[in-house]
């Protein structure tokens, strides 16, 4: 059973990643969905005894996810309350279908790893996952530059999308793992080989760089920032062999842009612009003649951004700014309208015309709200929103135990583990999370080291 889980963990970037991916005419996802209930079935087999409510209530963070549902279903009954059931969309439907698969998945894999072994042996399974997937990505993307069959206006460079069907989901699944492997190599871990270190973080860092996902190399930054402020856990020459790979990394795309892709240095900057550059205010967007995304982006032209000298390689980025600005503002109004319950699990994107600011345009697809937190405060409203923060409490309670309760070489499995989720979380800032199995994944596979940390050092997990 125990091989059986790190196959499906391993598989989980070629099924789960874009579940909507078909695989002979069959999404993937249902795939990886019919294996991953195979595994929970096998494991109440082998243990009946986790399908009592005691033991169910003391699975760490089951209460509080089971109220982050209940507030969902909620959500959902107050759209039927006030629309009847023809307002209840397939979407609504899904998002619930998929909160109660990842937390029985989650449920059914934290009381099944329950040694330092099994834990050692799914992070290997995950990291081999995210290096075969990598490296499938990375061979895609070598031959579409080869045959230069790639449009020119996409960020001005091709944008590598792995096992994933967008370039930011792939870049969101790298980042689960990617920090814990930096941390492998800062603090020498011994979860994994030391042969597999800098291959295998050459490997994953090229393919997150190549996705130009901004948001994901936010999370990765900031996970990075976080390893390093635990100074006790490095030496010197542990540092620079760190240092050496982003060296190697960063030499490997400036040749890429100098030579293959000429594009790739305004790609780069576009992923800055992001960070750095304002938007106009929706008076400005309103007032101009244009209201579509070229007068948008003249509008900035003109702007006190100090970009007059900005030019057309900007649009994809700066048509990304400015619709998520939209985005974000559509989500407030939403949460306004209905603050107690929220507009219903999977509406956004069937409300959003009626929220969005003056001055946006009609967008010809059905928009994702791109910030996790502000999504589940739109549509739970304050009652989802207030369990999120219970099951957040409940993550840095579990670590704070834990961390009291490790010894050095565990505790900085710890710190690696925390900094995967940082980077995770920064990213659910202009991305989605719950939504994607490898975050529940890295949480079960966490939640259970805590456990386990928790045991053998003779404390009691509350």
């Amino acid at each position: 059973m125990a091989y059986y889980l790190y196959l499906l963990i391993a598989l989980t970037p070629f099924l789960a990643v874009s579940p909507l991916i078909k695989w002979h005419g069959v999404p993937t996802g249902i795939i990886y969905g019919g294996l991953a209930g195979l595994f929970v079935i096998g494991t109440v087999i082998r243990k009946p005894g986790i399908l009592k409510w005691k033991k169910i209530r003391k699975t760490p963070l089951a209460i509080p996810l089971l109220v982050f549902f209940a507030a969902n279903v909620l959500s959902t009954f107050r759209t039927i309350v006030l629309g009847g059931f023809k307002a209840v969309h397939l979407s609504n439907l899904q998002e619930l279908a998929y909160l109660v698969f990842a937390t029985v998945f989650y449920w059914a894999m934290v009381n099944f790893i329950k040694s330092k072994q099994k834990v050692n042996q799914s992070l290997q399974a995950f990291l081999l996952g995210a290096a075969a997937a990598s490296l499938y990505g990375l061979v895609m993307f070598i031959k579409t530059l080869a045959a230069n069959n790639f449009s020119a206006s996409d960020f001005a460079a091709v944008r590598l999308y792995g096992t994933a069907g967008e370039p930011q989901v792939f870049g969101g699944f790298l980042i689960t793992i990617l920090p814990l492997l930096a941390a492998a190599i800062l603090y020498r871990l011994n979860f994994i080989r030391p042969l597999f270190y800098y291959p295998g973080a050459v490997l994953l860092l090229l393919a997150l760089t190549a996705t130009l996902s901004a948001g994901a190399m936010a999370g990765f930054g900031l996970a990075v920032i976080f390893l390093l402020l635990f100074i006790p856990y490095y030496n010197f020459r542990q540092l620079v062999s760190f240092v050496l790979i982003f060296v190697m990394v960063g030499s490997s795309v400036f040749v890429l842009s100098e030579t293959v892709s000429p594009g790739y240095s305004a790609a780069f900057k576009t992923v800055t612009y992001k960070f750095t550059a304002r938007i106009p205010s929706f008076d400005q967007l309103r007032d101009h003649d244009d209201n579509g995304m070229d007068g948008t982006y003249k509008v900035l032209q003109k702007s006190e951004s100090g970009l007059d000298s900005i030019d057309s390689g900007y649009l994809p980025s700066v048509r990304s700014k400015v619709e998520r600005s939209w985005f974000r503002a559509a989500l407030w109004d939403m949460f306004n309208s209905a603050p107690v319950l929220g507009v219903g699990p999977g509406n956004f994107g069937y409300l959003y015309n009626s929220f969005r600011p003056a001055g946006s345009e009609n967008p010809p697809y059905v928009p994702k709200p791109h910030n996790q937190y502000l999504e589940i405060l739109a549509e739970t409203g304050l009652a989802g929103a207030l369990a999120f923060v219970w099951v957040l409490l409940g993550i840095a309670g579990i670590f704070y135990k834990s961390w009291r309760a490790a010894n050095g070489e565990n505790r900085k499995l710890l710190v690696g583990l925390a900094a995967s989720l940082l980077a995770v979380g920064v990213h659910g800032y202009g991305f989605g999370i719950l939504v994607h199995i490898q975050v529940w994944l890295l949480l079960a596979i966490t939640v259970s080291f805590a456990g386990i940390t928790n045991r053998t050092s003779g404390g009691r997990y509350i």
